[in-house]
């Protein structure tokens, strides 16, 4: 705590990176001039001390900062103005290409996604990164050259994905998208990089540890031995989501240290002198990082690992905050475009927490333990349980507000878990090591793979517990995560003499998370109703309380299904699906399914009973997706899991040969009755009966899937002037609606929330 006492460097580093938060929301004109202003304060301070020959230590602590503020307005408006911009500006323009292939990223099985340096753009040099996007399925690999002319596009940023951010923290300059397949011609030549060799010795040992341990035991060693956590399936990855332990697969300090550990003792057993194994160690450290691909995590704790080792040399004290100072300044100072990744906060938040808070903790300790008379083995253990009880609980204090901000969402076990996780994954590290080296050891394969079923076991276990994922938006909870961001900054800036008062910081943590538990949807309000569409995504969320079910109208396309019902639960304080209803057997494509049971806990999915043979191969593929996610297979429409909504009529009109299948679906929510039209049924032979329900029933629901107009005049002739009307689309509104109507029409573009009482 006082962090900031005798730490010039850190100070300066700390500022360094909140004008780089500000540069990066700033008009590029006034980027540039706080750049200057900052630069001539910089210059004119070092003058002065020239001047007196010598400085006080205010006008030297001064005199940095201006120069560090100085640096980071100059980056952001050189690298996000001058560099993004330049094809920012283009948008749409045709240009022509040349490059090579970094990665492939996923992507549907029609598509391609790459990741590429472009070394040149219409004839003028370059080296930046670009997102190349094909819309047809390329075989183009990690280290293909090409040459191709694309469309420059903008990124698409919408209420419920922000493609900008998301592509800009990867570092990508801009986006290119290449329509035909002649457009793009693979050259002879193979691009060779340290960074391309780097990858496919990390992808040469990805599979060599993938076949050795089979099943998602296989990709879960790859994941936390070498970051590879493409590997694992979306349902591992939502497990460990849920459960709280994401910070597990991301390398850090933690994997860094056991693994630096396991060498140093080796070394040490065989009589090595100290420097010769410093200097093996750093070599070792530096190939892990370029073979791990040189993520942020890893960084820092490789930075602060080097600070020891230079601290060890020069024989001064090491300081652990300013090493992670440096750690942040290097990494942003190299990748700009880096103060968007929501990990690097993440990781150096939880650090932050542990470097500043624990040893006080521990001096706390030290200083009572002196008051009691206990065996020294007693003493060992109560002190070694405290710290790596501080250190998670610091650490999950300190992530908190960021997860509130990013996610909205925190798992009510995630400190416990962490604790009960750690000195299993370490040991687990190592084995992962030891079989990495030594494949052919049945004995050591054998208990890698015992101790990562344990880990998948525990994860999946606390995932499968109702609502373990608690919302952080309700209005008590924000003020609580307010309280403990202001908690946070004044125990870290200001020295204390009675370090007992830092257990404020872990008490409002529980605090948070047990309102957040308790922040249910208010029982006055009743059920939530989402009406959401994105092109021909349309879905219908019902929550009451932490329950809720989604009822998916589309076509089976998933391209933003997960988002918008995501979002939608979000809003009605849910966090998972109790079902999945599919109103028809409109796609044989299962990718619905995967898609959205890797971002969203689905108890349950529901299906109308089949009617032809195509629909029954149809429904047993989806079943069969369903039991791959552990998700529980329901035909029919009855005993829907929500007490206040009932199923009254659901028809669908057969056909053998039309696409869009005319669907009604009449519901009763809190005593309302409503009906949901999809498919144009007022122009089917379900005609008559949706006028009929449509007679009987408060709200009615037009939906855009499948409809290229509305009903004439005649269908709304028996409708009472106090129905609400909802239309899933703006422009049929527009377009179609007759000119005198005796009732209100609402309209939902993207989407629309109401409540029924």
């Amino acid at each position: 705590m006082g962090i900031f006492r005798n730490r010039p460097l850190a100070l300066s580093i700390c500022l360094f990176m909140v004008a780089s938060l500000i540069g990066f929301k700033m008009n590029k004109d006034l980027k540039r001039i706080l750049w200057i202003a900052f630069l001539v304060i910089s210059i004119l301070l070092f003058v002065i001390a020239l001047c007196r020959k010598g400085c006080k230590k205010w006008h030297a602590i001064l005199l940095l900062c201006s120069l560090f503020v100085s640096v980071s307005f100059f980056q952001s408006w050189f690298y996000f103005n001058q560099t993004v911009e330049r094809y920012r500006e283009r948008a749409g323009d045709m240009i022509t290409v040349e490059g090579y292939v970094l990665e492939r990223l996923p992507s549907s099985n029609l598509q391609g996604r790459f990741a590429v340096t472009l070394q040149e753009a219409d004839g003028e040099r370059i080296s930046e990164k670009f997102l190349l996007e094909c819309e047809y399925s390329s075989a183009l690999q990690s280290g293909d050259c090409f040459r191709l002319k694309g469309v420059l596009r903008n990124p698409e940023n919408t209420s419920f994905y922000n493609e900008e951010n998301n592509l800009t923290s990867e570092g990508f300059v801009g986006i290119i998208t290449c329509e035909a397949y002649e457009a793009c011609t693979v050259l002879e030549q193979e691009q060779k990089t340290l960074v391309l060799y780097l990858t496919n010795i990390r992808n040469a040992l990805s599979d060599r540890i993938q076949q050795t341990l089979d099943g998602e035991a296989g990709s879960l060693a790859a994941a936390l031995l070498l970051g590879e956590k493409d590997r694992l399936s979306g349902d591992t990855v939502l497990s460990f989501r849920r459960s709280g332990i994401s910070h597990l697969l991301a390398l850090s300090g933690l994997h860094v240290s056991i693994l630096i550990l396991g060498i140093e003792r080796l070394l040490r057993s065989l009589m090595l002198p100290k420097r010769f194994r410093i200097f093996f160690i750093s070599l070792t450290a530096l190939l892990y990082l370029g073979i791990t691909g040189f993520a942020l995590s890893t960084v820092r704790s490789i930075v602060m690992l080097f600070a020891v080792y230079l601290a060890y040399f020069a024989e001064e004290d090491y300081d652990a905050f300013t090493a992670l100072c440096v750690a942040l300044f290097l990494i942003l100072f190299s990748t700009p475009y880096a103060i968007t990744d929501i990990s690097l906060w993440l990781s150096f938040a939880a650090t932050a927490g542990i470097v500043i808070f624990v040893p006080a903790v521990d001096e706390w300790f030290e200083r009572i333990s002196e008051n009691f008379f206990l065996p020294k083995w007693i003493f060992r253990f109560a002190k070694v349980f405290l710290v790596a009880l501080a250190v998670g609980m610091f650490a999950n204090s300190a992530i908190l507000p960021l997860s509130a901000y990013f996610f909205g969402s925190t798992s009510m076990f995630s400190v416990l878990l962490t604790l009960l996780l750690s000195p299993i994954l370490s040991v687990t590290l190592i084995l992962c090591l030891l079989t990495l080296l030594f494949p052919w050891c049945f004995p050591i394969v054998f208990l890698t793979a015992k101790c990562l079923q344990l880990i998948l076991y525990s994860a999946n276990f606390v995932s499968e517990l109702p609502n373990v994922l608690v919302l952080l938006n309700g209005s008590v909870t924000v003020i609580l995560i307010v309280l403990l961001v202001v908690l946070l900054l004044v125990f870290s800036l200001v020295s204390m003499r009675k370090k007992g008062w830092l257990i404020l910081i872990p008490a409002v943590s529980l605090l948070v998370l047990l309102t957040a538990y308790m922040d249910v949807l208010p029982q006055k309000a009743g059920s939530a109703v989402t009406y959401l569409r994105s092109n021909t995504n349309e879905t219908l969320v019902i929550a009451e309380e932490r329950n809720a079910i989604a009822i998916d109208f589309s076509n089976g396309r998933y391209d933003l299904a997960e988002q918008l019902i995501d979002t939608a639960l979000i809003d009605s304080k849910c966090t998972e699906l109790q079902e999945l209803i599919l109103t028809h057997y409109h796609s044989a494509s299962s990718g619905m399914i995967a898609s959205l049971s890797a971002q969203i806990k689905i108890r349950a999915l529901r299906l109308p009973i089949p009617k032809s043979e195509k629909e029954r191969s149809i429904a047993e593929r989806l079943a069969q997706e369903a039991q791959l996610h552990e998700i529980r297979i329901i035909y029919g429409t009855e005993d829907i899991p929500l007490e206040h909504t009932q199923i009254l009529l659901f028809e669908r009109e057969d056909s053998e040969t039309e696409i869009e299948i005319p669907v009604i679906l009449c519901m009763e929510i809190n005593g309302h009755r409503m009906l949901c039209m999809s498919g144009e049924p007022w122009n089917s032979g379900l005609s008559e009966l949706t006028a009929a329900w449509a007679t009987a029933s408060e709200i009615l629901l037009l939906g855009v899937h499948g409809a290229t107009k509305l009903p004439n005049e005649s269908f709304y002739l028996n409708l009472s002037r106090d129905k609400q009307i909802f239309f899933g689309t703006q422009e049929l509104f527009s377009a179609n609606t007759p000119q005198v109507l005796p009732i209100a029409f609402f309209t939902a573009v993207e989407s629309k929330r109401f409540f029924l009482k």
